[in-house]
């Protein structure tokens, strides 16, 4: 086992709020579900369950592998909240595989980079603060304020496929920043909506501002065609090359 380089700057202060009491994994989902009922938005789902939140960190290579040890039990020294995680697969798609058992001695759980070399899972540590994989989010202890992704990725793993929760990018991911905020605020803590994600929140707020909260939440989590509908003014002017009339509000 050889040991890969990595900045712990940041470890101390996101293990630290990875293991805040209103910050556990059924916190965040509950947060979630709650602030769906405000909502109004009944029947979404999330794929993913608190015990397929993984905390990554520490990578290694090992036999031309790349592997993050699962930090998951050294939090839950901290606090009762992370649970080992599931290595029964739960779908096609899951990536159920990659969560590894005593890879080496002292390492009783790691996720192996399947695919990645060295240099992309450095790339990883040092550039990605989580990644929402198939019914699992990916955290990284390394990443500055890596913990505050517990607001934002679980959120793409409620959106069904083949709406606005999957594409285009800027609506999918700037919502998400917008319903992450919510999340957060339900447990008490800010959200800075400043990041690389700013511009995609800014426009997608434009879209909420026309159709109103809910049915935008609706359109995102349960592809409702009546929510959808009420968006086509925005687009039917740019796509039909026809003026509505009357205008929409520039606004």
């Amino acid at each position: 086992m050889r040991e890969l380089t990595v900045d712990h700057t940041y470890d101390a202060e996101n293990a630290k709020m990875f293991a805040m009491p209103n910050l556990q994994p059924k916190n965040i989902l509950d947060a979630q579900t709650a602030v769906w009922d405000e909502l109004r938005v009944h029947g979404a789902q999330q794929k993913t369950l608190g015990k397929n939140f993984l905390i990554l960190g520490n990578p290694f290579e090992h036999n031309g592998a790349v592997y993050s040890r699962i930090l998951n039990e050294e939090i839950r020294g901290l606090t009762g909240g992370y649970e080992a995680p599931s290595n029964v697969s739960f779908g096609s798609s899951d990536l159920s595989f990659q969560v590894k058992q005593n890879v080496v001695p002292g390492v009783p759980l790691a996720w192996e980079h399947t695919g990645d070399g060295e240099a992309q899972v450095l790339d990883w540590h040092k550039g990605m603060g989580a990644e929402a994989k198939n019914g699992r989010v990916l955290f990284n202890l390394h990443y500055k304020d890596g913990w505050t992704a517990l607001f934002h990725e679980p959120v793409h793993e409620s959106a069904p496929d083949g709406g606005i929760g999957t594409s285009p990018r800027w609506i999918y991911e700037g919502y998400c920043e917008i319903f992450a905020a919510k999340i957060a605020a339900k447990l008490g803590q800010g959200y800075n909506m400043d990041g690389v994600y700013a511009d995609y929140a800014r426009e997608t707020q434009k879209i909420i501002d026309f159709v109103g909260d809910t049915y935008f939440a609706r359109a995102y989590f349960l592809n409702d065609p009546w929510s959808y509908g009420l968006m086509c003014p925005i687009f039917y002017e740019p796509v039909m090359n026809h003026a509505n009339a009357p205008a929409i509000d520039p606004r």
